[in-house]
């Protein structure tokens, strides 16, 4: 799929940091890895709890498996971990970003936890191609998007987008756009995760635990009209909020990290159990 593999370095493993009876499940995005999740997992630590960052099948290290794997493969990994989790800890709280907010979702509604909080949740795109994936992906098994498209290194949101999918590739390289354009994507990745996002809807309508919902309200990718679809279809409890950025809610360097951080961390508060006080 990839010349190299970008996420290969130990930052991408899946970790664990150690805490006390309350624990979180931290599950990252397409095509992230535990890393994106670690500065979420730290400040859930900080208040006691024990927080765990997940590498799911094919990603990280495992990259070159990507284009074998299956939406299943990836749910099925999420709902082990949440159950391993949920033998010795409570409360267990489970964190999504983008498609792991839609694995999450499918977890939750088969594992009953304490709490859920996705972010920037990407299930559906919305474009007249993405109920035609499975077509597509038939009739054309591979792409090379970069052959096709050019990518202006000098905008800034372009180049965010480049460093979150090639964080070892340098934007200003000369050698840059020839590496890229040997990038072959197999179109059934992208049909996986159509799958996993429709998976997610549905089963939204059988969950009823507590949720927080994170929303950049200038995300091109999650749209905000999307994710107030999602939410029309939760059968619980939702905090939905609202903040001033894209679809990168876990950038520390970005303004609004401090927001987001304080969101997931207020509403793993609010599922702490109440301590009782002997008089």
């Amino acid at each position: 799929m990839l010349p190299f593999n970008p996420f290969n370095g130990p930052e991408h493993a899946d970790f664990t940091i150690p805490g006390g009876d309350p624990a979180a499940l931290l599950v990252h995005g397409f095509p992230g890895t535990p890393a994106e999740m670690r500065p979420l997992a730290e400040a859930l630590n900080e208040r006691g709890w024990t927080a765990r960052g997940l590498l799911l099948p094919g990603f990280g290290s495992d990259l070159d498996s990507l284009p074998s794997r299956r939406a299943e493969d990836w749910s099925a990994a999420v709902r082990e971990a949440l159950f391993e989790l949920r033998k010795k800890h409570s409360p267990v709280m489970l964190v999504g970003i983008s498609m792991g907010a839609a694995l999450s979702l499918q977890a939750v509604s088969q594992i009953p936890i304490d709490g859920l909080a996705i972010l920037a949740p990407f299930w559906q795109l919305s474009s007249f191609v993405w109920p035609l994936l499975p077509i597509l992906s038939r009739i054309f098994p591979v792409l090379m998007p970069f052959r096709l498209m050019k990518v202006n290194y000098k905008d800034v949101q372009a180049r965010k987008v480049f460093q979150r999918f090639f964080p070892r590739l340098n934007p200003d390289d000369p050698r840059t756009p020839g590496e890229l354009r040997k990038v072959k994507i197999p179109t059934r990745m992208f049909d996986e995760i159509r799958r996993a996002g429709s998976a997610a809807y549905q089963a939204a309508a059988h969950v009823r635990i507590p949720l927080l919902t994170v929303q950049g309200v200038h995300d091109n990718l999650a749209r905000t009209k999307m994710t107030n679809q999602l939410l029309k279809n939760y059968a619980g409890p939702v905090r939905y909020a609202e903040v001033q950025t894209g679809h990168d809610l876990l950038d520390v360097r970005h303004p609004a990290w401090e927001q987001v951080r304080r969101l997931v961390v207020e509403f793993a508060r609010r599922l702490e159990p109440v301590p009782i006080r002997i008089r």
